[in-house]
């Protein structure tokens, strides 16, 4: 009886530490998934409201961090603001919204948000200075560039034979 008690326990424990440790996907009505990082960090992008002008795609991107992320985040920070490197150690998302210019296979990033489990924003960072980089081979910004800058391929109707 108390082995059986023991297993339940731990099981009811481990899918308590999954919830918490685990950040619950976004909206795929909204969200679509795009890329994941090899440190386990899950990309999406906003596919309801994308803006279009000329050639510059303007969009709004959703960033599950990984847990190495989430922890360079706070040593980062513990250094010169222990109060914000705490709120770290609870960063359930990141939502970014980049600028893509398709024809010259640039990007810019205009601001990154950081928001608690409690989807309370703690960390904004907004880019001024309107500075283009490459979009680089491997990156998860590549394939994002892809979904949003790139047409589909037209299907053929039949093979003639």
């Amino acid at each position: 009886m108390k082995f059986k008690i023991l297993w339940i326990s731990l099981i009811i424990v481990f899918f308590i530490l999954l919830s918490i440790c685990f950040s619950e996907e976004p909206n795929p009505n909204v969200w679509e998934y795009y890329a994941k990082r090899n440190d386990g960090g899950i990309f999406y992008y906003n596919k309801t409201n994308i803006v279009r002008t000329s050639h510059i795609v303007s969009v709004w991107t959703y960033v599950t961090p990984s847990n190495d992320y989430r922890k360079s985040q706070f040593d980062l920070y513990k250094k010169c603001d222990s109060e914000k490197a705490k709120k770290f150690k609870k960063l359930d998302h990141i939502r970014g919204w980049i600028d893509i210019d398709c024809n010259k296979k640039l990007y810019s990033t205009k601001a990154l948000i950081d928001y608690d489990d409690k989807e309370n924003v703690f960390n904004l960072v907004s880019a001024n200075d309107n500075k283009w980089l490459n979009i680089t081979p491997k990156t998860p910004i590549l394939l994002l560039y892809e979904k949003v800058c790139v047409p589909p391929l037209k299907k053929t109707l039949k093979n003639k034979h």
